[in-house]
């Protein structure tokens, strides 16, 4: 009973990262949103992006030898998007969530450095990073989802730019720009529900082998 309860969980855990999610969640979120007239306030973007979903489309360029992803557009599917502002004297609390979206998720730059770097566009959320390296073919194209490992490259980034990032409407007066403070940038894996599923299944299969294991014992 020992091995097979050994092999379940051995079998499981060999499964799981084959059925890894290629959705992946992004939250911006700044010190402050500061508009011409109303003030600061914090505020937060969140959501989910389908990395596979598409059409995606690359161009490649050739630099010293080296081919790389040197541009690259999406449009994907968005789901639980998030808009959130306020806390302050001046702006209240303002929430927005949408279920399900579409967005666009691009990047162009040559090897050389050159803006626009990277750019998501969903729904009423606009952001622009500062200027970020194009990666090789190879590294770009080696992952199963290369659109997700890209992502999640920007996770735990902190960028300042002139224009990061456009806030309009949620109930405010004027659009607010929100590049004057640090964005920070967290990216994280969402795990599908088949994997959720097979989680909860693995685990109750381990347990009730090992109670039958233990009712078995007992009796002898």
């Amino acid at each position: 009973m020992k091995s097979l309860t050994t092999l379940l969980g051995a079998a499981f855990l060999a499964v799981a990262p084959a059925l890894e999610a290629q959705e992946v969640q992004m939250t911006f979120s700044g010190a402050a949103a500061c508009g011409a007239t109303s003030g600061c306030a914090p505020w937060q973007v969140s959501f989910e992006v389908d990395t596979a979903s598409g059409p995606q489309v690359q161009g490649l360029t050739t630099w010293h030898g080296v081919t790389y992803v040197s541009s690259f557009g999406a449009n994907v599917d968005v789901s639980n998007f998030v808009e959130a502002i306020g806390g302050n004297s001046i702006h209240a609390p303002v929430r927005t969530f949408v279920p399900a979206a579409s967005g666009s998720i691009a990047f162009n730059n040559l090897p050389l450095p050159l803006p626009p770097a990277f750019q998501v566009s969903v729904l009423n959320f606009l952001w622009q990073s500062e200027p970020h390296p194009s990666p090789t073919e190879a590294e770009f194209n080696a992952a199963r989802f290369p659109l997700e490992s890209y992502l999640l490259g920007f996770d735990g980034d902190s960028v300042t730019s002139d224009a990061a990032a456009l806030l309009p409407g949620l109930s405010v007066e004027e659009t607010l720009q929100i590049g004057l403070e640090p964005v920070l940038i967290t990216v994280s894996r969402v795990p599908e529900p088949g994997v959720l599923a097979m989680l909860v299944t693995g685990l109750l299969g381990i347990a009730c082998t090992r109670r039958v294991r233990m009712r078995w014992l007992s009796r002898t």
